[in-house]
């Protein structure tokens, strides 16, 4: 199952300040995280919520005087977490998803700022 989030701040006016924000309050949640690879404005993240494992897609963009980021996070199939466990392949499956999610989050995120 596919879930997505989308966050608009006036207060967090950089997509990299957002995003860190973002990743701050991630981190202080106590969910197990796995992997986190990115940059300032985007990221992957394979973790273990309550019942499921997932992998989250996150890219952030910067407006005027605003920012915005959008996630989409999807159940990590239980065999690929347990073969990245013991081989360490989450970068390689997160490049994968990039390659068919990127686009679309990047249009979004962009969308997003546009309109007022």
């Amino acid at each position: 199952m596919e879930q997505g989030a989308l966050i608009v701040s006036n207060e967090h006016t950089t997509a990299k300040a957002l995003h860190q924000w973002i990743r701050d309050l991630a981190l202080r949640s106590g969910t197990p995280q796995y992997h986190n690879s990115g940059t300032n404005d985007e990221s992957c993240t394979v973790g273990v919520a309550p019942r499921r494992t997932y992998m989250a897609l996150e890219v952030c963009k910067t407006g005027v005087e605003r920012a915005a980021c959008v996630e989409a996070d999807e159940e990590l199939e239980e065999e690929i977490f347990t073969s990245c466990l013991n081989g360490s392949c989450f970068q390689d499956v997160c490049d994968a998803r990039w390659l068919e999610r990127r686009e679309a989050l990047d249009l979004l995120a962009a969308d997003i700022l546009s309109k007022r």
